[in-house]
């Protein structure tokens, strides 16, 4: 299972790339732009520089020419040839000057265009920073979601082998319970018995006790019997005096009617059960 990518932060990353490749070709422009306009100076400047040699040329010939006119003292008034002369260089000089004029105001929005490219290239520049700080940014991003997706791998193969664990410790719960079902119905089943036992055996109490009553009313002796069966000793069974006792081969001593009544039921003696036979004390 791979971690889920942020739509949202694919589309910011390809727009920063499109702004930076952008940004790249608008560079690109403005620098040819800002050679283009540093040539057109160059240009502008060798024919500023044409021109003066021009006028310099001019005003040496002018030099020259009064040099001249004034070696030969000629009058005050030029003739027609010189005025003519005069004429044309002072033309030529206007034009010369027109010239440099409109060079200069040509140089002047060329240096205006030069500053606003450099301007421009800055900005471009600061762009380029920006969208490079915001790559950066995004590759800080890029590798800290990476790293999240491998640790959100990590625990999702955590969770997979503690889910294995689990299904399997459920399975063996499952079956203990089953197994502890199978034995709480078992021992419901021996309870059930034991209680049906239990019964009987009270049931068997009930009647043994009932039993040993009318063994014992049966046993006792009637009053005649006791008027002259009183003596110092006392009978193990009625539990009266005895004047005229049985004694067994265990050396017990009894009532004769209670013996008899017993040997009836028990041939073992009452008091050690061992096996007895009536003997005269």
């Amino acid at each position: 299972m791979s971690y889920p990518d942020n739509p949202s932060a694919i589309s910011q990353v390809s727009s920063l790339q499109n702004n930076l490749v952008n940004q790249n070709y608008t560079q690109k422009a403005l620098i040819q732009k800002y050679n283009e306009a540093n040539l057109k100076v160059e240009n502008q400047k060798k024919s500023i520089t044409q021109l003066h040699g021009a006028i310099q040329k001019l005003k040496m010939e002018k030099q020259n020419l009064e040099t001249q006119l004034s070696e030969k003292n000629s009058p005050k008034t030029p003739n027609v040839t010189e005025n003519m002369w005069s004429l044309e260089y002072e033309s030529k000089l206007s034009d010369a000057k027109t010239k440099i004029e409109n060079q200069k105001k040509e140089i002047n929005k060329l240096n205006e265009k030069v500053t606003q490219l450099k301007e421009e290239q800055q900005n471009s520049n600061q762009l380029s920073k920006n969208n490079e700080s915001d790559m950066r940014n995004e590759n800080r991003l890029a590798e800290v979601r990476k790293v999240q997706e491998n640790v959100w791998r990590q625990e999702v193969e955590k969770l997979s082998v503690t889910g294995a664990q689990q299904v399997v410790t459920i399975s063996n719960l499952s079956n203990e319970n089953r197994q502890l079902r199978e034995e709480n119905s078992t021992l419901k089943l021996l309870y059930n018995e034991n209680t049906a036992q239990v019964n009987t055996l009270a049931m068997i109490s009930a009647a043994l006790s009932s039993n040993e009553e009318s063994v014992n009313r049966n046993l006792q002796p009637t009053p005649t019997h006791v008027e002259n069966e009183l003596q110092d000793t006392e009978c193990a069974i009625c539990k009266e005096e005895m004047r005229f006792p049985k004694c067994t081969t265990c050396r017990k001593k009894f009532h004769e009617r209670c013996l008899q009544q017993w040997t009836c039921i028990n041939p073992t003696c009452p008091a050690c059960r061992t096996t007895m036979t009536l003997q005269t004390s």
